[in-house]
């Protein structure tokens, strides 16, 4: 008896087993040489697989050995066992490719491994338990019985290929994956399943004995998948790449049935319709997000909320007469909004006053662009009239690489007007230019090279400037002229300085005023209102004594208006009738200087407004009275001593004091200097303390005291320890010195503080020690008494000024004269606040005028 048999079936396992390893090898060669993707990998192990299940199933038909047949079937589980496991990888792959883990893949080769173990390595009965019988023909084949783990493996592999067959066929409904997808990977599986069930049921074959023909079943459904993997490629990225690209793409993609339905979307598509998610969209109106008119028409603009979004339509002819249409949905919000501004700034340069003009070389006419305003501007009709002329003071494209064509401020520019080349292609300049009437203006011209995608032109803009130009030129005249009285003005002041007798000093002034402002007659009044210290009398030519000069009714009226502008500390306006029919007018300006009112001067008969011309000698006026004053209290033989304290904590340095009152310390020596009205009304207080322990604990107090400004500890001559206090608060010197005197203690106790001060012999204590109480009202006087001067004129700093004498002091206490010096005129210069080389300008004036006065009599030098 022959060892094999070839029943017509057996034909059926062959061309399924050849076409099964076939496509097994096209999907691992376009692994090799195409690409690697997982799918294709899958679908190359599944391929091979049931060509090892159905090449060994065709041998097993083949061979009538009971044991060949039996070691045949176990040999099939190697190809078979397989498929469930790649079957629910490759499903995953279309469908949720997230859910595919490493856990998953140990589970699923776990399985697979220990079914072909117990399908080859177990005796019978265990997992294999085979019958031979007749199948007919003369035909012989196998029968597996139902061992417990036979049925195990049967309905996992039953199981797996039914859920994974719906989790494919129900992606195709919903449209997640495409049809042809469902047909291979979905419907086929099935044809296996379906074959063993009628064999299960004894349907097919009858009564259940025969051939088991569930290999060929599924070797067959490979040429079905054959054909459509061909057909509809598969393997091929196009259309998931295509269907992924459209995924991330920014641009909505929508397509719509001819019913109106949509049919397929993307995630951008959703966004921008409002739709939550791309899966609300599927299978629903397209009219319910999109305005009818854009389904209709043509490419168009549509706004769906806050956002302007242009669409694109395409017709789509599908296959049996249907069709639809693609929509492109592209958010042009940005875009939009930019063409909205451009569309203002054309209409804003339309009414703007100022002429914007484009020149175009390559155009004809050249000069392309002119808004309303340059045409208006140069005097013509229309633009048509202004580009048929010629504009010199339009550049040209030649001129800009030449350096560019420059006309001076100073003449007109003309065609026959010399080229001055420039070094830079942006011109910004004003220019003298020309009507298309003749008529000349001032006009400020900007312009600039522009390349563009379009091409090469020049963009520029001109500005009538002709009042502001005039303002201008009449401007720089008035400052020249101011400049020249300025300095006239502190020629003036510096011969004043040289020269002690007031009485000369004011009939100087008053003369220099006289001429300065054109007036009749100049009088300077003491600050009673009723003195004339000078008079200037363009009648007698020169300075007189107004009290014999003018009539009565006439020094009256001067002396009521001097008084009204003292009083009012303004200028005073008045008309004077006086001796004369004829009225004259008497303008009086009060002479004040840091605050304190020494009198005024009062002009007649001025040409124009005198008023600034005359504040300004009025204020020398109030500097040389006040020069006065300081003399007088220096030079006096008796002065008037007072005591004063302070217990205000509203004072900035009782207050810094306030921190320290748990500590015992030695008074605070302090010296004021002279507040700095250019930097907001900053004052400098220099305080010495006992030692550096107290300095840096006073300086820190600074800092809750909201008056102060700053204060930094110093090292002053002898290792001093000094504290540079800046406070914006009143002083105490500043209301010393409005009443000419001079301090000369001030001393801080911790909660109060004591200044001793000198003052003219006829000041009124009780006039410094009320204006003293408006800042602090508990300033109180604690001693008053007159006091004589030596005889003797020792060296003073009387022939000082305030600042000179100021920075002397400082410098001094600081260790400026020191050697080794402790502080450098920088340091000095940063306590008094100006720059060290004015500070060195005011030691130097200051050693000259000590050291002239102290060998002024010394017969030796």
């Amino acid at each position: 008896m022959s060892s094999w048999q070839y029943p017509p079936v057996l034909w059926l396992f062959v061309v399924a087993s050849l076409s099964s390893f076939l496509i097994g090898l096209y999907a691992v060669w376009y692994t090799l040489y195409r690409e690697r993707r997982r799918r294709v990998v899958v679908v190359a192990a599944i391929t091979i697989s049931i060509a090892v299940w159905v090449g060994t199933a065709a041998i097993k038909l083949a061979s009538t050995d009971p044991a060949m047949k039996t070691l045949w079937y176990r040999l099939e589980f190697v190809g078979h066992a397989w498929l469930p496991s790649l079957f629910v990888v490759l499903v995953l792959d279309y469908v949720a490719p997230e859910r595919i883990t490493r856990r998953l893949w140990s589970i699923l080769l776990v399985i697979p491994v220990a079914t072909i173990a117990l399908a080859v390595g177990t005796p019978d009965g265990v997992f294999i338990d085979t019958l031979l019988v007749d199948a007919g023909d003369g035909y012989v084949t196998i029968e597996q019985q139902v061992t417990p783990l036979f049925g195990v493996q049967i309905l996992w592999s039953v199981g797996v290929t039914l859920v994974m067959t719906t989790a494919i066929l129900w992606a195709v409904v919903r449209r997640r994956v495409p049809r042809f997808i469902g047909i291979i990977f979905g419907i086929a599986p099935l044809i296996p399943v379906v074959v063993f069930t009628l064999r299960a049921l004894e349907i097919y074959p009858p009564g259940g004995s025969g051939f088991d023909v569930t290999p060929a079943a599924i070797g067959a459904t490979m040429a079905i998948d054959m054909v459509m993997i061909y057909r509809h490629r598969v393997f091929d990225r196009v259309h998931t790449g295509r269907s992924q690209a459209l995924e991330a793409h920014a641009t909505g993609y929508l397509l719509v049935h001819d019913s109106g339905h949509i049919v397929d979307a993307n995630a951008a598509a959703a966004d921008l319709v409002g739709s939550p998610d791309r899966e609300a969209l599927i299978a629903s109106d397209v009219r319910a997000h999109l305005p009818e008119a854009v389904l209709s028409s043509a490419d168009r603009r549509v706004v769906i909320g806050d956002q302007t979004v242009f669409v694109e339509r395409t017709a789509i002819a599908g296959a049996g007469g249907t069709g639809g249409y693609a929509l492109l949905l592209t958010d042009i919000t940005e875009l939009a909004e930019r063409e909205r501004e451009l569309t203002q700034y054309a209409a804003l340069i339309e009414q703007l006053p100022v002429g914007v003009y484009r020149v175009d070389e390559s155009a004809d006419p050249s000069l392309r662009y002119a808004n309303p305003a340059l045409v208006e501007m140069l005097g013509a009709a229309s633009l048509a009239e202004l580009q048929a002329t010629s504009i010199p003071w339009v550049r040209t494209l030649g001129d800009a690489d030449a350096g560019g064509v420059s006309t001076s401020s100073g003449e007109v520019a003309d065609g026959g007007a010399q080229p001055e080349l420039r070094s830079s292609s942006l011109r910004d300049e004003t220019l003298r230019c020309a009507r298309l009437d003749g008529t000349q203006f001032w006009g400020h011209a900007t312009d600039v090279v522009v390349d563009g995608d379009d091409g090469r032109f020049i963009e520029g803009s001109m500005l009538d400037v002709t009042e502001l130009k005039e303002a201008e030129l009449a401007a720089v005249e008035a400052r020249d002229e101011l400049r020249r009285e300025r300095d006239s003005t502190e020629t003036l002041r510096q011969l004043l300085m040289e020269t002690a007798a007031v009485p000369a000093i004011a009939a100087t002034i008053a003369e220099q005023a006289r001429e300065r402002i054109g007036a009749a007659a100049v009088w300077v009044v003491e600050a009673d209102g009723e003195t004339v210290l000078a008079t200037a009398d363009e009648a007698v030519g020169g300075s007189g004594d107004a009290t014999t000069d003018e009539s009565v009714a006439r020094r009256r009226t001067i002396a009521g208006v001097a008084q009204s502008a003292i009083s009012a500390r303004t200028p005073r306006v008045e008309t004077d009738g006086g001796d004369e029919s004829t009225p004259v007018t008497l303008l009086a300006v009060p002479a004040t200087y840091e605050g304190v009112c020494y009198g005024a001067i009062v002009a007649s008969e001025s040409d124009g407004d005198p008023r600034e011309p005359l504040a300004e000698f009025a204020e020398t006026v109030g500097f040389v009275q006040h020069r006065k004053q300081v003399r007088s209290v220096l030079t006096a033989p008796t002065v008037l001593q007072l005591a004063i304290e302070v217990t205000d904590s509203s004072h900035p340095l009782l207050a810094m004091c306030v921190d320290l009152r748990g500590t015992p310390f030695d008074p605070l020596a302090v010296t004021t200097t002279r507040p700095a009205r250019g930097e907001g009304g900053v004052a400098s207080l220099l305080v010495e303390a006992s030692d550096a322990t107290t300095a840096v604990s006073f300086a820190a107090a600074g800092d809750a005291v909201d008056a102060v400004v700053s204060a930094e500890t110093r090292k002053g001559a002898d290792g001093r320890s000094l504290v540079q206090v800046r406070t914006t608060a009143p002083t105490i010197g500043e209301t010393i010195r409005t009443h000419a005197g001079f301090i000369t203690g001030y001393t801080v106790y911790g909660s109060r503080l004591v200044v001793e001060a000198e003052f003219p012999r006829r000041t009124l204590a009780a006039t410094v020690l009320a204006d003293l109480r408006e800042a602090w009202p508990g300033a109180i006087l604690r001693t008053k008494r007159s006091r004589s001067r030596d005889t003797t004129d020792p060296v003073s700093v009387a022939g000082l000024t305030d600042r000179q004498a100021e920075v002397l002091a400082v410098a001094t206490k600081m260790g400026f004269f020191e050697r080794p010096q402790r502080a450098t005129g920088a340091d000095v210069a940063e306590v008094v606040n100006v720059s060290r080389t004015t500070v060195m300008k005011h030691l130097r004036a200051a050693e000259h005028e000590l050291f002239t006065a102290l060998f002024a009599g010394d017969d030796k030098t």
